[in-house]
C-alpha cells in the first residue's frame, strides 16, 4: 500500500505544481488510475475529493495570511502550514490531490493555539461525526452531541460526582478525536491551559479549545447559551427530518449536568426570538412565551439520552421525563449507588478490560451483559441489563478499579 501511495504522490506532484482545484478541472489520466488503485473509488469521487481539497487549501491559506498579519509578518512570506489530515475530515488521510503540497509544523500550530481566546463564544454547541454516535444512522437515527470540557478542565466543574478512575480514563480527555493522552489535568487552567494546549497536536487542541469555550459560555452567559442551544437543536431536528431519520441528542457528551433542573425561562424565549435566523422565526413565534420547565419539554419529538454518575435519587425528576433516558455509569467507588440505580430501573454501564473485537462477559451482578459498543443509542437497550463497554484510551491501563477485570 505504501508503494501505491507513493505512486499517487509522485503522479500528483507531476501536475506542474498545480493547485488542487486546477487538478480537479483537468486531472491526468495516469493520476486517476493511480488514485483508483489506492481504493479512492470512482473517478467522479476522485474529482470531488480534489475540489474539496482545493477549497480546504484556499481556506488554510487565508487563515495563514491572517495569522501572519496579526504577528506583524509579511503577508506574502513564510511557509504555509496546513492542519493534519484527520482534521480535514478524511478518515484515510488527505485526498491524493493535496499530497504534494502538505507541510506540517506542529510547533507553529502550537503557537497559533496560544492565540485562542478561551472565553470567546464557541462556533457551535452541538457536534456530529462521533464514530460511535454515527453508528446510530444504521438504526435510522441522527444523533448530535454536546461536548463540554470534562471535570474541571475549563476551571468550571461540570462533573460533580466524578471519580479518580473516570477522570483518568475520561473519553473527553484521553480517547476519541479529542484525546490528548496526558498524565494529569492542569491544576490552574487560566495560568497553565495555553501552554498545555500548545504541546498537543493542532486538531486535538482545536477540539479541546471548543469544549472549553462551550463550558465557559454556559457558566458565563446562561440565557444566551440556552437560546443558542435551542436554535441548534431545532436545526438538528430539521436536518434529521430532511434525511428521513429519527432525531436524538446527547446533552452530556463529556459532562454530567442535570439538565432537567435548567429551565427555559421567558427571558430565554425572548432571546431565541431575537437571535433566531429568518427561516426559524415562524417556529420561534410558536414557542410558549412563558417558557418551559426544561429543554426536553420544548422538544418532545426528540429523544434525549445520557450517562450519569449522579445518584439516581438526585435525578428522580429526569426519570419521569418520557423523552429523556439515563444510564448509570459504574466507577471504582460508586458500586452502592450503581446498585441502587439498578433497583430503580436504570441500566448500568460497566467498562471491562476486554480488547476490541473480543467478547464481553456474559453476565455481571447476575444481569445479562449487552455489547454497548455496537451503538450509542442507550434508550434502545432492553431494561434490566448491564451495558458492557471495552476499555479505550487511558482506561486500558487503569489500576483504580474503574475498569472491571
Amino acid at each position: 500500500m505504501r508503494a501505491r501511495a507513493g505512486a499517487v504522490a509522485a503522479l500528483a506532484g507531476s501536475c506542474r505544481g498545480g493547485m488542487p482545484s486546477d487538478v480537479a478541472r483537468n486531472p491526468p489520466a495516469a493520476w486517476v488510475r493511480a488514485a483508483q488503485a489506492c481504493g479512492t473509488g470512482h473517478p467522479n469521487a476522485v474529482l470531488r475529493n480534489a475540489q474539496r481539497a482545493g477549497k480546504v487549501l484556499r481556506n488554510a491559506q487565508r487563515m495563514g495570511r491572517r495569522a501572519r498579519a496579526r504577528q506583524g509578518e509579511n503577508r506574502s512570506g513564510g511557509p504555509l502550514t496546513l492542519l493534519q489530515p484527520q482534521y480535514l475530515g478524511y478518515p484515510n488521510g488527505m485526498p491524493p490531490a493535496i499530497v504534494p503540497i502538505q507541510q506540517f509544523d506542529s510547533s507553529q500550530l502550537g503557537k497559533e493555539v496560544q492565540m485562542f481566546d478561551l472565553d470567546a463564544r464557541p462556533g457551535s454547541l452541538l457536534t456530529y461525526g462521533n464514530p460511535k454516535t454515527a453508528k446510530g444512522e444504521g438504526y435510522g437515527v441522527l444523533t448530535a452531541v454536546m461536548h463540554f470540557a470534562p471535570a474541571q478542565l475549563s476551571g468550571r466543574n461540570v462533573c460533580s460526582h466524578r471519580t479518580a478512575g473516570c477522570e483518568n480514563a475520561c473519553l473527553g480527555v484521553f480517547a476519541g478525536r479529542g484525546g490528548i493522552g496526558i498524565d494529569a489535568l492542569p491544576s490552574d487552567p487560566d495560568a497553565a491551559l495555553q501552554e498545555w494546549l500548545a504541546d498537543m497536536p493542532a486538531p486535538t487542541a482545536v477540539i479541546q479549545v471548543a469544549r472549553i469555550r462551550r463550558t465557559r459560555y454556559f457558566t458565563r452567559e446562561r440565557v444566551s447559551f440556552l437560546a443558542t442551544w435551542a436554535i441548534e437543536t431545532r436545526r438538528h431536528e430539521l436536518r434529521a427530518r430532511a434525511h428521513g431519520l429519527k432525531c436524538a441528542e446527547r446533552p452530556n457528551g463529556t459532562s454530567d449536568i442535570p439538565w432537567e433542573n435548567v429551565p427555559i425561562t421567558a427571558e430565554v424565549i425572548a432571546e431565541i426570538r431575537r437571535i433566531c435566523p429568518r427561516n426559524l422565526r415562524k417556529w420561534a413565534r410558536r414557542l410558549r412565551a412563558s417558557g418551559y420547565p426544561h429543554i426536553f419539554a420544548m422538544f418532545e419529538r426528540i429523544q434525549f439520552y445520557d450517562y450519569t454518575k449522579m445518584p439516581a435519587q438526585l435525578r428522580r425528576r429526569a426519570l419521569s421525563i418520557p423523552n429523556y433516558h439515563l444510564t448509570y455509569s459504574l466507577a471504582e467507588s460508586n458500586e452502592d449507588k450503581a446498585r441502587a440505580a439498578a433497583s430503580m430501573g436504570l441500566n448500568v454501564a460497566v467498562v471491562f478490560a476486554v480488547k476490541r473485537g473480543r467478547p464481553l462477559p456474559g453476565t455481571f451482578w447476575g444481569r445479562r451483559v449487552i455489547d454497548a459498543d455496537l451503538t450509542d443509542l442507550r434508550y434502545l437497550d432492553p431494561a434490566g441489563v448491564i451495558c458492557g463497554l471495552r476499555a479505550k484510551g487511558g482506561a486500558i491501563n487503569d489500576r483504580t478499579g474503574f475498569v472491571r477485570r
